[in-house]
Parts: C-alpha cells; sequence; structure tokens
C-alpha cells in the first residue's frame, strides 16, 4: 500500500479514498485481503474486485457514523473492547477534535499505553465510564502530571452522563466517540446493546440497518 494506493506490484488497484470503510487499519485489511486472494487464486486479476471493495459498508457498533447534531459527528465503536482498537480508532480522526468514551467491565486490562496515546496524541476530551474507567482516568493523570491538558477528563456514571457530558466539551467540526476499550457486561448485555443505547442518547435511535 503505497502513496494511498492499494498496488498490485507496480500497479494501482483503489485508491483507499474510494474505500467506505474508515481508518488505515481497515484499508490494511482490504490490502491483505485482495493480496490473499491474488495468491490463492492467481487467475483472479484484483482490479476485478474493485467494485465489490467500493460497495461493501461495514457492520453496526464498528466506526459507524451516526450522523451530525451541532456540527459534531457522533460515532459508534461499541465493537472496541480493547485498547488497542480504541487506539486504532482514535487514529481515524486524528485531524479532527475527538471527545471519546471510554471505560466499562473491569477485565483488569492495562491501560497505559493508551492513556499515553490519548495524552501525547491529543484528544480534546476523555470521558470514562465505571468500573474500568477509574483506572483508565487515573492512567491519565499520571499521563498529564502536572500539565492542565488535554485532554479534558470527566468521569461519568453511566452511558446517559458520559453523553450529555460531550455535548457541554466538544465544539462544533468534533467527534463524539463510543470506543469504550472495554466490555459491556454489568451495564449492558452485549456491545451491540451498548451502542444501540450510545445512539438513542445522541438522539439517532436505533443503529440497526
Amino acid at each position: 500500500m503505497l502513496r494511498g494506493f492499494i498496488s498490485d506490484g507496480e500497479c494501482e488497484v483503489l485508491s483507499v479514498a474510494r474505500i467506505a470503510l474508515p481508518g488505515a487499519h481497515n484499508h490494511g485489511n482490504v490490502c491483505a485481503a485482495l493480496t490473499a486472494i491474488r495468491c490463492l487464486l492467481p487467475e483472479i486479476d484484483p482490479a476485478s474486485l474493485v467494485p465489490a471493495v467500493e460497495s461493501f459498508r461495514g457492520l453496526p457498533h464498528r466506526l459507524m457514523p451516526l450522523g451530525e447534531r451541532d456540527g459534531v459527528l457522533y460515532v459508534d465503536d461499541s465493537i472496541s473492547t480493547t485498547p488497542q482498537s480504541t487506539m486504532a480508532a482514535l487514529a481515524t480522526f486524528a485531524d479532527r477534535p475527538v471527545t471519546v468514551l471510554v471505560g466499562g467491565y473491569e477485565r483488569h486490562l492495562a491501560y497505559d499505553e493508551l492513556a499515553r496515546d490519548l495524552v501525547t496524541r491529543p484528544v480534546h476530551a476523555v470521558v470514562t465510564l465505571p468500573p474500568s474507567g477509574v483506572r483508565i482516568a487515573a492512567a491519565v493523570r499520571h499521563e498529564l502530571g502536572a500539565s492542565a491538558g488535554p485532554p479534558a477528563l470527566i468521569e461519568a456514571a453511566d452511558l446517559a452522563e458520559a453523553v450529555a457530558s460531550t455535548r457541554r466539551v466538544t465544539p462544533a467540526g468534533g467527534v463524539v466517540l463510543l470506543s469504550p476499550a472495554a466490555p459491556s457486561y454489568g451495564a449492558f448485555r452485549n456491545f451491540e446493546e451498548r451502542g444501540e443505547a450510545f445512539a438513542r442518547a445522541a438522539g439517532f435511535g436505533s443503529t440497526t440497518r
């Protein structure tokens, strides 16, 4: 993948700008899929697969844009249950002020790397959800040290309060990203229910397609 294109040798096959799936990690996934097909089925020209790639849309709760409210884009990435997946999601919106909602079921994951990413990127604001959000907030404070930020740090009691907080702190042109880096259990049955609750709280209704 060079110069913004997926290439077959020196031949440019597909501009990543034409891939509907957001994020460099998804562009890499498309490249890997086309490479696997090229190796396993050499009789198939990768260029013939471009229309299928361009028309493919992601599944609900996976970096799913819900829409805009007051100039702010709301994105449901409830599937994200690890720090690494949240960092990949944040990289997708590196050119915009992001308020990210993180935290959930306490699985005792290490959040130091995520906290460093939140501070050094930096994101606009971090809104944490219990119970693991308590540790994430502590890790962010540790990384901030004596700095006043960014990011702004808000500890919410539940998802409804978290979404309400994002409205107060996210500027027009920004992104509110639910990418929790933690499972949904306890507060929700699964990540789908958490994503639906986020969509309702943000004023978008059901995410089911």
